[in-house]
């Protein structure tokens, strides 16, 4: 849906046409909501790309690991992430992420793992 005040459809038919209309806003607007308001518009993309990533972190660090999981058998996982977790046995990827020496692709392909030997054993 279009915003209401017209300046959103501004902004993407013109390529950021802030300054344009600041003197309208101005008068709208106190100086911190102005301001709020520009960062909004001039990073409207990598805002929403961040929100997106922000909810699959959050969704993945709910992520349930198994207690029984062989994590020596997991030949994905680095030599030291999967002597490490299997000391620790993390009970979520959230848990895993904070143990030291586990890297992000170590995390990623412990989800992989994670999910390939899940449908082994069910």
């Amino acid at each position: 849906m279009k915003e209401a005040n017209g300046f959103g459809d501004d902004k993407s038919r013109c390529g950021g046409s802030y300054e344009r209309h600041r003197h309208r806003l101005a008068r709208k607007l106190c100086s911190p909501a102005l301001v709020a308001a520009e960062i909004e518009l001039k990073y409207d993309g990598y805002l929403a790309r961040e929100r997106e990533a922000a909810a699959r972190l959050a969704e993945l660090a709910s992520f349930a690991l198994p207690i029984d999981i062989p994590y020596l058998d997991l030949a994905s996982l680095s030599t030291e992430a999967r002597q490490k977790l299997d000391r620790i046995r993390p009970l979520s990827l959230s848990q895993a992420s904070r143990v030291p020496g586990i890297s992000p692709s170590d995390l990623h392909n412990l989800v992989m793992e994670t999910v390939r030997w899940r449908r082994r054993i069910a």
